[in-house]
């Protein structure tokens, strides 16, 4: 059974996010020959808001976790540190701790 990483789509979700500022920056200070960064940075938000929306109902148990299994955030056994998982089977976020 896959399970999702909070934390790992969480940090996916702020990177985009963090690139569509970026984006903007850009367009602000003149842009990039040939691109519409402004289009760019609104499909980049599109996106961070839909994994957003399909975060929050995973975690409330309306979606199941695994549409949200992805190479960017699938737990690693072991990991260091705290985090919060998804999966189907507890249909639940827990919690694993550092021992």
């Amino acid at each position: 059974m896959k399970v999702v990483s909070v934390s790992a789509e969480l940090t996916v979700i702020q990177r985009a996010t963090e690139g569509a500022a970026l984006l903007v920056e850009v367009g602000r200070q003149g842009g990039m020959e040939g691109e519409d960064t402004g289009a760019l940075a609104s499909a980049i938000l599109a996106l961070t808001a839909c994994r957003l929306r399909d975060l929050g109902r995973a975690v409330r148990g309306t979606l199941p976790a695994d549409l949200l299994v992805a190479a960017h955030n699938e737990a690693v056994e072991g990991a260091d540190g705290e985090d919060l998982f998804l999966s189907d089977r507890r249909r639940r976020v827990g919690r694993r701790r550092r021992m």
